[in-house]
């Protein structure tokens, strides 16, 4: 087990913080307030290969891994969270998407131009009613002849104004489902296809957030990106990456907060001394300062599973995403060392992260209590729930609602529900029992305790403080959709 970086990855970091520091950190005050992209610095940063970070060289990317993905984010977001969004935004969701399901047509086509710097990127999920609840995605694909006809809008598309190309997600087959979300690149200039509004947001302003809109759009066929139907499911596995990305991000920032609130904290005096000679702040310094480290084992765990390839890391991106968007917020507050009304933010370049800006952080790739349910462990066959989520037949089982989560979160309620004479499995495959015969397990207890009504809510599934009635009715909702996924896996036996 090695917690050092390489020389290559220490000669990286320099080189980014140099570049940051020198020609990023004297406008981001000017670039925040006039909500300014910074059009002027990205063929430096598409010079020095932050652009396709991750991309093999013959794709016109580095040819870098995830680790050193995350230290040049790290490094941007210490200075300004702005810049580390769009780069990540362009590197782990639009450019990403084409590298790993694109055809060698697309990436020729579309990944070169991107990971070499020549376009920008953008990539739509979200819509006002849809995200990681794919049930809600109103944007439609209809097949015609040759061609797509795409019509609907998406929100929150980070670079969506200055994107030259965007992966988009639209339903193709509602009958399908989150199976029936299909994956689409369009182009700049397409008729149809244009953005809409540009959020006025409260931090991290020098990064476009806005709407994209499609009207008509004729997208042709050739640009569906993937399998007809999986764009959604392609979508998780492209998350997985981006979180990490988020989470670096937010490393960053609060590194930045961190050296802030040091150096301000050293030149403030109190009483005749520095402030930093007072015990209590000497206390919360080195509390931020853990965060921070925490933060970092949590980010390059998740980097270095991401760089093995064939190792799935969805669960440790999410806590490194998790904990570290959570951090920043008390790094934030924290920097406001003095309690005085100008904060640490005020007097040194580099604006560490504002409690304004933190909320982007914990929306972005999926908000903290959803991040919270795949932070649990996955107790059984993560590809079994996903296909209970899809199968077709759930609409008739009263299911269709259920979300892979939602799934998930009953899953773990059954797990860990005080059931009578249940046996206390804290890894099915470990003992040799099936995913199956756990889940029955836990029914069969339930019913033998005649259905008790002794219910211990749970944060996790946001219900810490509900009523005894509301508690037992979301349990004996758990268990009657788990009964139907016992259904649903026994049409299925490869499934678990």
């Amino acid at each position: 087990m090695e917690f050092s970086f390489t020389e290559e990855q220490q000669q990286l970091r320099r080189s980014v913080r140099e570049f940051a520091e020198g020609e990023i950190a004297p406008h981001v005050m000017e670039w925040d307030e006039a909500s300014h992209f910074p059009m002027e610095i990205m063929p430096k940063l598409a010079e020095m290969g932050l652009l396709g970070v991750i991309f093999p060289e013959p794709y016109g990317g580095a040819g870098l891994g995830y680790i050193e993905y995350a230290v040049a984010i790290e490094e941007l977001s210490r200075v300004d969270g702005s810049v580390g969004l769009i780069v990540a935004a362009h590197n782990s969701l639009c450019s990403n998407h084409i590298f790993k399901f694109g055809t060698e047509a697309q990436k020729k086509k579309y990944l070169v131009p991107l990971a070499s710097g020549k376009a920008i990127g953008a990539w739509s999920l979200t819509e006002p009613e849809a995200g990681s609840d794919a049930g809600g995605t109103r944007t439609t694909a209809v097949r015609d002849g040759d061609h797509w006809l795409l019509n609907g809008a998406k929100t929150f598309t980070t670079n969506g104004h200055y994107a030259n190309y965007c992966v988009a997600m639209a339903v193709t087959d509602k009958s399908k489902g989150s199976h029936g979300i299909s994956a689409f690149i369009l182009e700049k200039g397409m008729k149809g296809f244009r953005p809409g509004k540009k959020e006025n947001k409260l931090g991290m302003r020098a990064s476009d957030t806005s709407e994209v809109i499609f009207n008509d759009c004729r997208v042709p066929h050739d640009n569906l990106l993937g399998a007809e139907g999986e764009g959604f499911t392609g979508s998780l596995k492209i998350l997985d990456g981006g979180r990490i990305s988020i989470a670096a991000l937010a490393l960053g920032m609060a590194q930045g907060a961190l050296e802030a609130a040091t150096k301000y904290a050293k030149q403030r005096k109190q009483f005749g001394q520095p402030i930093s000679e007072f015990q209590s702040v000497q206390f919360k310094l080195a509390d931020m300062a853990t965060q921070v480290e925490a933060a970092r084992l949590l980010v390059y765990q998740a980097a270095w599973l991401a760089d093995k390839k064939d190792v799935r890391f969805t669960r440790e991106s999410s806590m490194a995403k998790l904990f570290a968007s959570e951090i920043v917020t008390d790094q934030s507050e924290a920097a406001e060392v003095g309690n005085r009304g100008d904060s640490a933010r005020s007097h040194f370049t580099g604006e560490p992260a504002a409690p304004r800006e933190i909320d982007q952080l914990r929306i972005t790739a999926g908000q903290v209590a959803e991040r919270s349910f795949i932070c649990i462990p996955n107790y059984g066959n993560h590809d079994a729930v996903l296909r209970f989520h899809r199968d077709p037949d759930v609409d008739r089982l009263g299911a269709n609602r259920a979300s892979p989560n939602q799934a998930r979160g009953c899953v773990w309620l059954l797990r860990q529900g005080e059931c009578e004479g249940a046996q206390d499995v804290k890894r099915g495959s470990r003992l040799g029992v099936t995913f199956r015969a756990v889940l029955q397990n836990r029914i069969e207890a339930n019913r033998k305790a005649n259905r008790r009504e002794r219910s211990r809510p749970t944060p996790a599934h946001g219900v810490s403080h509900a009523s005894p009635d509301c508690a037992r009715f979301f349990r004996r909702m758990a268990f009657d959709l788990a009964e139907k996924f016992l259904e649903v896996l026994d049409r299925d036996p490869a499934g678990v």
